[in-house]
């Protein structure tokens, strides 16, 4: 990891969830324990955990790339608003 890749792309674990589209909770999990014998590389400054993207790719292996597509069509920006229902007769 160098220092100039990590002080300008830096990610917090919440923007590395919403990339992937998973719970902040679960990339506290990648980052804490391991999963499949990997642990995510984060580094904490101030309190707050930061993750270099040539990292979470080296964790994601081969699947990076397609985790990030697949992020990206579940996005709420591609997700068709649904149309209301009908109501039902006789509720109030």
């Amino acid at each position: 990891m160098q220092s100039r890749d990590f002080h300008s792309n830096r990610l917090t674990l919440t923007e590395v969830a919403e990339q992937l589209a998973v719970h902040p909770k679960t990339v506290q999990r990648w980052v804490l324990g391991s999963v499949r014998g990997k642990q995510l590389r984060s580094s904490l400054i101030g309190g707050r955990r930061y993750v270099v993207p040539s990292d979470l790719d080296d964790f994601l292996g081969d699947s990076a790339t397609a985790s990030r597509d697949l992020a990206k069509r579940r996005s709420p920006k591609n997700i068709p608003k649904s149309k209301t229902l009908p109501k039902r007769r006789g509720a109030r």
